[in-house]
Parts: C-alpha cells; sequence; structure tokens
C-alpha cells in the first residue's frame, strides 16, 4: 500500500535498508572466499629456487582442497628454503583434515625430491575407509533420555544438514563428552563421573558404534542458605527474601555467582559500595545437599558529597549531570550507578564511561567522578540501493552529533533514484526540554513519478515521540508542505481540479513492538494505529481525516522456519462539502512491499487511459512462509491479497461522480471488503548485515484482462517485505 505521499514524515519510513550496497558485500564475500580458496600453486618460485607440489591415492578430496588446508604450511616451506619441518606440519595439517570428514584411518607421508633448481615434494595419501557413526549409547544412563545426550555430539555444522549420516571425528566426540560432563553438573550431579569414550569398529572399518561410560551420582539441591557477618536491619527482609527463593532448587556452580551478584546488589543499593562476600560450598550426607555460608562484610554506607565530570570536550557539564540518578546528599545504590550508566550510553556520544567512587578523607562520604571519553561525532555516509519500482537510488547523507554540547544532532540527507530525489535537513533533539521526548524538525523537499501523475513537495514537519514502556511508543506530529501535481489526466472524472496545494496535518501514531529484529523478524509482533487530520484552520487548502492501522506478526516453527502475517488497511473520510481529495493524498495498493502480484500501485481503480487514480480505502493481507536453506540463503512461499475501495472508478463505471460527501463514504463503504486481487508466489532472500537482498516471482490467478493485469510479476528489491 501506499498513499500518495511518499515519505511519512510522522513515523518511520518502510523497513528496507539500502540495496546495491548489498550486492557489494555480496561481491566482496565472494572474493574473500575465492581468495581465501585459491590453491598453493603446483609450482613455487623462492629465490632462485623452484618448489613443486604433488599428491597420489587422494580421491575424497581434490589437490586444491589438500592444498588449501595446508596453506600456509606449504608457503612457509618456500619461504624458509625448503624446510623440512614444513612438510611435516604439511602432512599432519592433510590428515587432520581428512579426519575432520570422517577418515579416521587416514594417513599422509611425503617424499622429498631434488632435482637441480626443482624440489618436489610428493605427498602420498592412504585415505582408508571413511566411518560412519552407527549409535552412540551410554552405559550407566538411568535418569537423563539417551536422544538428549546424543543431540550433544552433533557439532554445529551438521545441525542443518539433510542428511542423517555423522562421520566419526574423535575431536568432536571428545568436545561431546566434555558437554555430557556440563550438561549433568548444569542439573546438579555434581558427582557425575564421564568415562572415556569405547570405539566398537565394523569389519570393513566404515561404521563405529560408540560407548560413554557414565555414574550419575545423585542430584544435589541447595539445602540451605545462611549468611554470617555483617547483618544489617535494612537488609533483614532482603536476605530473607533471598534465602526463600534459593533454598531447595537444584544446585550447581552457577548458584553461587547468583548468591554473590544478588548479595552485592542488596547491600550495594543500601549504600554499601565496597561489600566483600565470601561463599563457602559444604556437601552434606544424603538425602540433604549443599549448605551455602556466606560471609559479609558491608563496610561503610556511603553518601554522594559531590558529582564531578571529567574527559568531556564538547559535552557540557550540565548535560551529564542530568543522566546521573544522584544528587550530592543522595547516598549510594548500586541501582542507581547501573542506570546512570546505561542512561550515559543511551546518548550515544560516548565511547567510554567510567563511574568512580573517590574517598575524599570524608567518612562515609564519597565523590562520584564521572569519566567519559567522546565517540566521534561527524559522520558522512553513502549507501547505494534498489528497488523494483525506483530502481537504482543513491543515499547520501552528513551529520553531526552533539554540536552545541547539548546532545541533539543535526543533518542534511539526499536520496536520488531513477523515480524520485528528495532532500531532508533536520534538527532532533532526543531529550526536548530535558523530558525524554525526541523532537525531529525536518525541512524537505521531494520529486516523484508515481505511475498515474508526478507530485512535488517541499515542507515541514515537526514531531515528537516517547517511549513509553519497552515496546509502546507514541508520536504525535505536525505537516505543513505545498504540493504541486502535474502529469494528471486533467478529462478523467476522479481528478480534483487543482494542481497545486497547501497542506497542514495533525498526526497521532501509537505503535506496539516486540519483534526480536525490525528487519529479519522470526517472532513477535507490530501493532500500529494511526489518525491524521488536514484543515484549513491548520495551513492547508483541503480538509480530511486519514485512518491507518497495522498488524504484523511472525511465528517460529524452529530455528529456520518462520511463519509472517501482516494486515495493514486505511481510510480516508473527506471533509465538509467534499466527495474525494487529490489523487497525492489517495491509498495506493500493489508492489514489492505489498500484493506483489501487481507492480507499483496498479491494483485497484483506473482510468480509461489505464492509470490508477487510487481511492479512499485500502486494505492489505500478506502470509509469508520464510525457511532458511542453506548459510544465509533463504526461501519463501507467499500469499497476497489487496484492494482499494472503492473497487471501480467513475470512469471505468460509466458513473457521474457522488453528489455529496456522504454518498462518497458510502460508495467506499459498500466496497471496502470486496474485488480482493490476489497474489501467489515464491521468493529468495540473502542475509546480510545490511539487510535481505530480497527477489521475489509473483502469480495473479485471476488476472483481469480488461485491466490489463499482468500474470506474472518479478519484483527485485533489498529488505523483507513485511
Amino acid at each position: 500500500m501506499s498513499s500518495g505521499s511518499n515519505k511519512d514524515h510522522c513515523g518511520r519510513g518502510p523497513e528496507t535498508r539500502p540495496g546495491l550496497i548489498g550486492l557489494w558485500v555480496v561481491g566482496l564475500a565472494l572474493a574473500i572466499c575465492l581468495g581465501t580458496s585459491a590453491p598453493v600453486s603446483a609450482e613455487k618460485t623462492g629465490e632462485g629456487q623452484r618448489y613443486a607440489f604433488q599428491f597420489e591415492g587422494n580421491r575424497a578430496m581434490s589437490d586444491a582442497a589438500l592444498r588449501r588446508s595446508a596453506s600456509i604450511e606449504l608457503e612457509a616451506f618456500v619461504q624458509n628454503g625448503g624446510r623440512e619441518a614444513d612438510l611435516e606440519d604439511a602432512a599432519f595439517q592433510m590428515e587432520i583434515t581428512y579426519r575432520g570428514e570422517g577418515y579416521a584411518f587416514a594417513v599422509v607421508s611425503y617424499t622429498r625430491i631434488a632435482r637441480e633448481d626443482l624440489v618436489q615434494a610428493v605427498f602420498t595419501i592412504d585415505e582408508g575407509p571413511r566411518v560412519l557413526i552407527e549409535h552412540i549409547e551410554f552405559p550407566g544412563r538411568t535418569v537423563v533420555p539417551a536422544d538428549d545426550l546424543e543431540a550433544l555430539f552433533v557439532p554445529s555444522r551438521m545441525i542443518f544438514a539433510r542428511s542423517s549420516d555423522r562421520p566419526f571425528v574423535p575431536s568432536e566426540i571428545n568436545a561431546g563428552v566434555s558437554r555430557v560432563h556440563d550438561f549433568y553438573l548444569a542439573r546438579g550431579y555434581l558427582d557425575v563421573a564421564v568415562g572415556a569414550p569405547r570405539f566398537a569398529f565394523s569389519e570393513n572399518r566404515t561404521r563405529v558404534r560408540i560407548a560413554i561410560p557414565l555414574a550419575e551420582g545423585r542430584v544435589y539441591r541447595l539445602t540451605d542458605l545462611r549468611f554470617q557477618g555483617d547483618l544489617p536491619e535494612a537488609a533483614a527482609e532482603s536476605l530473607h527474601a533471598l534465602r526463600q527463593e534459593m533454598v531447595g532448587i537444584v544446585y550447581n556452580r552457577s548458584q553461587r555467582l547468583v548468591v554473590q551478584s544478588r548479595l552485592e546488589e542488596i547491600y550495594g543499593n543500601l549504600g554499601y559500595a565496597e561489600i566483600r562476600v565470601d561463599l563457602e560450598e559444604k556437601r552434606l550426607p544424603a538425602p540433604d545437599g549443599i549448605l551455602l555460608e556466606a560471609a559479609i562484610t558491608s563496610g561503610e554506607s556511603f553518601t554522594i558529597s559531590d558529582i564531578q565530570v571529567q574527559g568531556n570536550i564538547k559535552t557540557k557539564p550540565d548535560f551529564i549531570r542530568r543522566r546521573i540518578k544522584f544528587e550530592p546528599g543522595d547516598r549510594y545504590s548500586l541501582t542507581g550507578e547501573r542506570d546512570s550508566f546505561r542512561a550515559l550510553y543511551r546518548t550515544g556520544l560516548f565511547s567510554k564511561v567510567d563511574l568512580i567512587l573517590e574517598d575524599q578523607g570524608r567518612p562515609a562520604e564519597r565523590t562520584l567522578v564521572v569519566s567519559v571519553a567522546e565517540g566521534p561525532s561527524r559522520e558522512v555516509y553513502i549507501e547505494p540501493g534498489w528497488g523494483s519500482y525506483e530502481l537504482l537510488r543513491l543515499k547520501l547523507g552528513w551529520r553531526e552529533k552533539n554540536p552545541w554540547g547539548g546532545g541533539r544532532n543535526v543533518g542534511v540527507e539526499s536520496i536520488v533514484s531513477v523515480k524520485s530525489r528528495q532532500v531532508v535537513a533536520n534538527v532532533l533533539d532526543p531529550w526536548f526540554l530535558n523530558t525524554e521526548i525526541t523532537a525531529d524538525v525536518p525541512l524537505y523537499y521531494s520529486y516523484r513519478e508515481e505511475p498515474s501523475f508526478t507530485r512535488e513537495d517541499i515542507g515541514i514537519s515537526p514531531s515528537f515521540s516517547r517511549q513509553l514502556s519497552d515496546h509502546v511508543s507514541a508520536t504525535a506530529a505536525y505537516n505543513l508542505r505545498n504540493t504541486d501535481i502535474s502529469d494528471v489526466d486533467a478529462t478523467s472524472l476522479e481528478s480534483v481540479e487543482t494542481d497545486s496545494y497547501n497542506f497542514g496535518s495533525i498526526k497521532f501514531q501509537g505503535t506496539y513492538d516486540d519483534r526480536d529484529d525490525p528487519f529479519y523478524p522470526a517472532r513477535g509482533k507490530r501493532l500500529s494505529f494511526g489518525i491524521e487530520h488536514a484543515d484549513n484552520a491548520l495551513g492547508g487548502d483541503i480538509t480530511f481525516t486519514r485512518l491507518t492501522a497495522g498488524m504484523r506478526y511472525f511465528y517460529s516453527f524452529n530455528r529456520d522456519t518462520v511463519l509472517g502475517l501482516r494486515y495493514a488497511t486505511g481510510f480516508i473520510y473527506p471533509g465538509p462539502n467534499e466527495t474525494t481529495v487529490p489523487i497525492s493524498e489517495r491509498f495506493f495498493n500493489g508492489g514489492e512491499n505489498s500484493v506483489r502480484s501487481f507492480r507499483q500501485s496498479e491494483l485497484g481503480p483506473k482510468d480509461l487511459q489505464g492509470d490508477p487514480v487510487g481511492g479512499l480505502a485500502f486494505n492489505t493481507i500478506n502470509v509469508e512462509l520464510r525457511r532458511r536453506l542453506v548459510g544465509d540463503l533463504s526461501g519463501s512461499l507467499f500469499f497476497d491479497l489487496g484492494n482499494v475501495a472503492p473497487n471501480r472508478s467513475y470512469s471505468e463505471g460509466g458513473q457521474r461522480p457522488p453528489a455529496d460527501r456522504s454518498d462518497a463514504v458510502s460508495d467506499t463503504l459498500d466496497d471496502f471488503f470486496n474485488d480482493f486481487r490476489p497474489g501467489i508466489g515464491v521468493g529468495l532472500q540473502y542475509k546480510l548485515p545490511i539487510g535481505p537482498v530480497r527477489c521475489d516471482l509473483a502469480y495473479n490467478p485471476d488476472a483481469d484482462d480488461k485491466r490489463d493485469e499482468d500474470e506474472f510479476v518479478f519484483h527485485f528489491s533489498v529488505g523483507m517485505a513485511f
């Protein structure tokens, strides 16, 4: 979906990232891969002496693979003038490579042949059979399911493998044995004994059965937690709650760290910054478990007598002090120190933050020294990109952080594409009037060629936003702009008799977002609702109210399969004595980020020339199943539905425009859930740090020949569809 305005200056734009930079990264990655995989040449020269390497007996691995496995040693052999030890190391590395693929009996030897100015090293490989693991058993196991233990022997490279054949790699078996031991310890089996693995090979040595003897022992629980030493009355309730929480749980070594951390927090929040805790663990006879005794030395409870700031260059000391959760005279607390530390780092201005309590010689008082190191403040960036409609685009920007020392940012950004150009200059204040409100004041100019018209905007759009909780945010914005429209069919019944108008509106938007990743989510949801009112009293020439809402939901079946759902909708209520709005303010549908069986804005009503005219309402529904195929390459199956209401233009229906607002609204609501256009397709995404490069091929099973709808549409872009 898109409305006539390409950029929403109240909220964020579409969650996509630059495109061609992704292609550059792919190319660079391929170049690196090719570079690192380039074999040592068969013949090399070093100080007048030539060296050659030859391989015999290798069938499972190519010459190039063997050269790669020992490339460092072979290069050292040449650089060191044919040193014998380097050949021995090279043969050893090749054996390790073979064993990593399951050739447990592989032996690599070498022969050195010298002829005048040529030294030839011939590596002879006796690969032996490739050994696969037939079964792993755990004699002595009585409690833990065997499948849980066997899963500890699956190496990370095999997690996504389709084959169930597991090569026998001794080093991985030894690592699995260590994981079994840690597995039991984490579950309270402190006496567990894991024996050395025993191997039984088949007669032809292609299969192996592995037995790993276990003596599980008993489960230990924390029977009692006792506190000794300095026990102030103010800490009594918290200590009692800690004991109630910990006693009875399965005990492992991490519980010591939990108790230590919790005691430091309890005492630290009472002003005891120099608390020391000594823990002693005692094993009690069965059926009892562990007695943990904590000897506490609290030290003095401190008051913050003064706050000093050092290390700042551009940043004003008062700006830093406002982020500190203490005032002179406050009692020190560990929570206050942590909150102060986080608040300073959240500004994005500092590369290093230290909070130090300094003794100035006054009893029970400390000076809090805030030491900061300012990070780079100036950023210049160039970000190429690509979109299915805009094609090539380029973003150029400059940003200056904290130019006046109060945490504000200024910047200028320009985006140019085949279809559009835009310049935005803005001032951003993340702490407007020393509150948690973020104020953003952008001045912008934009030009964009839509499929059925061209628009040019110049305006200002100040906004104020606040994070209400971890997942909830709210934004209020005022938008004042002048819009020029051109390349519109003036004879269309849907056209509004204006080619230039002023637009003034206020907008409120609320968002709930708990997705795990805004660009490539695997779980969570995003809900949003916005209401925008344009009015003459706000500086414009037109009046209407625009409502928008959206939902995105992601469900992860497993670590590499995700189901994504989206619903988006909108409705425009024209102002008094109005029956429609300018074409640049209407809703459009279809494109790479909505219904993918249509090109940009091509879904919905059209005029007699076949150009889309938009509508007063829209709906978009997307269902997408994403599956990781290999590495960072994923595939997807998707089903899209969408419409624009009214579904038919008055030109298409041979009707006159509505006589009043009531008729226009009635026509829109009658068609609100009608004439949904489908899209079914497949896609590929390659995940990069800057976002996924995406290709989608969509099929329209119900293409309307009268509207000249395409049966197949291909999209190439950067960023997920939603």
